[in-house]
């Protein structure tokens, strides 16, 4: 039987936007594991900063590095803690977007009629419009349990 299914792209909200000021080859937390974060953007202004993903501490010239003064870095994956560690005084700079699924005031709103929705057409048998009829080879009948 034929059910109804109702799909989505769940846009991006609650952006937050962060600065961490960091002191030269110090681990600091820069974001806590957010099983609803779609991304996250860093970039920073002195110094070169390192990122570590996972429980820290960062560690200098080890996991992903970002350049003072260059592109900011987005990751599109990552859900857990992220540490950040800099190779001098820096400032980071950044924004978390997390997932907005269903209405917050409408979690458990439906379609008019989703309740009662009963499928029909020739989608829901294929026998329905099929027509028995003789294969290339006598005798073989299409379809095979008609």
């Amino acid at each position: 039987m034929a059910t109804e299914a109702i799909v989505e792209v769940a846009p991006t909200e609650n952006g937050t936007v962060f600065g961490v000021t960091l002191v030269a080859s110090a681990s600091t937390s820069l974001l806590a594991a957010n099983a609803e974060r779609e991304r996250f953007e860093v970039s920073c202004d002195v110094a070169d900063i390192f990122l570590f993903y996972g429980a820290g501490p960062a560690q200098l010239n080890k996991g992903i590095r970002v350049k003072s003064g260059g592109a900011p870095y987005m990751e599109e994956s990552w859900k857990g803690a992220v540490y950040v560690i800099s190779t001098g005084a820096a400032t980071v700079y950044g924004t978390e977007q997390n997932l907005a699924v269903g209405d917050p005031a409408y979690q458990s709103e439906l379609p008019t009629g989703a309740s009662t929705f009963v499928p029909s057409g020739p989608s829901n048998n294929y026998y329905q419009t099929a027509v028995v009829t003789t294969g290339w080879k006598t005798g073989i009948k299409w379809p095979p349990n008609a």
